[in-house]
């Protein structure tokens, strides 16, 4: 990962479907079909699918730095989140960058939502299994249900 948003590359110059190196540099591949030689040139040609797998790498790079993915989803998606701010901070023609940024913000904030609904259920249910557990049965019906005891039973006056 370097410094820039969109890193240098050899091809940057080039043009689609042409050539990526000189002929003379090119591969050649010689065959005989009979009494005649025929000689195939092998020459790299500049295509979307390149493109494609060199900004594909680069992507990669960013959030699994080394090879590695970055094991927390909360750090990850913060990667992710500035790489699509840089860019679009790097040049505003990118406004389909700075959309993502926003959008991949409001997943981090469900990331965060996520897991601390996830601890408070988990609160909850061991309050309630708690309750269950050290009181008497018909004080957990009513807490948790919700309904009185049946008549001619001592209730509580407030």
């Amino acid at each position: 990962m370097t410094t820039q948003c969109i890193a240098p590359h050899d091809l940057d110059m080039k043009k689609l479907w042409e050539s990526t190196c000189e002929l003379s540099a090119c591969k050649r591949i010689t065959s005989h079909d009979g009494r005649n030689p025929k000689t195939t040139i092998v020459v790299p040609i500049l295509t979307c699918s390149c493109l494609w797998h060199r900004f594909q790498k680069e992507a990669e790079d960013w959030i699994a730095p080394g090879g590695v993915l970055i094991a927390d989803p909360q750090a990850r998606n913060r990667r992710i989140n500035a790489a699509y701010a840089q860019l679009w901070l790097a040049d505003n023609r990118f406004q389909w960058a700075g959309l993502a940024a926003f959008a991949s913000k409001q997943v981090g904030c469900g990331l965060l939502h996520a897991v601390t609904l996830d601890e408070r259920i988990e609160a909850e249910r061991k309050a309630y299994q708690k309750l269950q557990e050290n009181h008497p049965k018909d004080l957990y019906k009513r807490i948790v249900t919700n309904k009185r005891p049946p008549p001619g039973r001592a209730q509580v006056r407030r």
